[in-house]
């Protein structure tokens, strides 16, 4: 990501906090303690109220919450490890889109790790590339942007197939809309340094009253990242409401590019999807039950479902996907005709049976169609 350029603000900290909380939308005010796994909520002991963080993790199965001291008032004595998957992200819910939020991850693995090291891994926001974490001890990175949705994720991506991600505590604060305006929204203010309370011991001696009491440097990153189609976004979603083993992806599908959902592949410039292969050739996916609609990915050229336990009629919607090349529905439990739809597409063509094929009102078992290609892009999203 580029830097841009420096911007250093000379703050009051007494302000700068009473602004943050006296929020007039009070959005998003939330602190989660990372792996926590006591009560649901407890107020530390500045009296900020203090959450675990279950409700805001997809793939919670693909995670282990550690606990290195049997207490309920510090965020620092539990953490959350990622060993499985390259990117786990947590999906914080925004009051709206256009808000402008600060967000604070906090990393203490207290010896998860040996003393002397600590695991290197990337941080990201709602898919764009935010900082490499592999400090030592205690490390703390702040950044402030505008959600394009109605929420945001903040995610942990493995680099190394050795180095485990971990998190200790997220925390998320609306700002008041007057803070920060003048930066283009479509950048993000990352924490370069905070310094305070100088001013006081000096101004002290004088006899006046401080004039500042703090100040943040802060680096001006981006151009932040657009996202995913919301047309994708939507038809990926509804697949993973209709199947439970798709719910370990989290995150943008598509960004940051080297870190697509698993066995994904995007085009990270015109963000929409092309391809689809989900079978269990390749992998433990095995999809069972009926196919949700999906059919608002309407850029799609390659639909791969085949070997799993889909059941019920040939989906009529999927005929709707105009620009479809490749359909592979064998090996599955579908039943009845294969909808007009796709039969009387006259660019569809037959690529392959790989068990039996009848047209008609009779028992349907398996087929691939296939399209011309009608738009020149490598966009690309591949399930197997």
């Amino acid at each position: 990501m580029a830097i841009t350029h420096v911007l250093v603000f000379l703050v009051n900290l007494i302000a700068l906090l009473f602004s943050v909380i006296i929020n007039p939308s009070g959005a998003v005010f939330l602190s989660i303690d990372c792996g926590f796994n006591g009560s649901s909520t407890y107020k530390h002991k500045n009296s900020i109220l203090w959450s675990g963080d279950d409700a805001y993790i997809n793939n919670k199965h693909e995670s282990q919450a550690l606990q290195y001291m049997d207490t309920e008032d510090d965020w620092s004595t539990s953490i959350r490890i990622f060993p499985t998957l390259k990117k786990n992200c947590y999906t914080i819910p925004v009051d709206k889109a256009g808000q402008r939020i600060l967000v604070r991850a906090s990393f203490y693995h207290w010896g998860f790790y040996d003393n002397k090291t600590s695991p290197t891994f990337e941080l990201q926001f709602d898919g764009t590339y935010w900082a490499t974490v592999n400090k030592p001890n205690i490390a703390s990175y702040e950044a402030i942007y505008i959600a394009k949705q109605n929420t945001t994720s903040i995610c942990l991506a493995q680099v190394e197939d050795d180095q485990i991600p971990f998190i200790s505590a997220l925390e998320i604060r609306s700002l008041h809309f007057n803070m920060y305006s003048h930066i283009n929204p479509n950048y993000a203010l990352l924490l370069a340094n905070r310094i305070y309370d100088g001013a006081n011991q000096t101004l002290r001696k004088l006899m006046i009253p401080p004039l500042i009491n703090a100040y943040e440097v802060y680096s001006i990153a981006g151009p932040l990242a657009q996202g995913t189609k919301t047309k994708d976004v939507e038809g990926l979603t509804a697949l993973q409401r209709g199947f439970d083993v798709l719910e370990k992806w989290s995150g943008d599908p598509c960004l940051p590019s080297s870190f697509a959902w698993e066995r994904v592949q995007c085009n990270a410039v015109l963000r929409y999807c092309k391809n689809i292969k989900i079978s269990r050739n390749l992998g433990s996916f095995g999809l069972s039950g009926t196919l949700p609609d999906f059919s608002s990915m309407d850029a799609l050229q390659t639909i791969d479902l085949h070997n799993n336990s889909l059941d019920g009629a040939i989906p009529d919607f999927l005929g709707s996907i105009l620009n479809l090349k490749l359909l592979d529905l064998s090996d599955n439990r579908l039943n009845g005709s294969i909808p007009s739809s796709l039969s009387d597409n006259k660019n569809l063509k037959l690529v392959q049976y790989k068990r039996k094929l009848s047209l008609g009102n009779v028992l349907f078992a398996g087929f691939w169609i296939s399209t011309t290609l009608t738009r020149t892009t490598n966009t690309c999203f591949r399930w197997s």
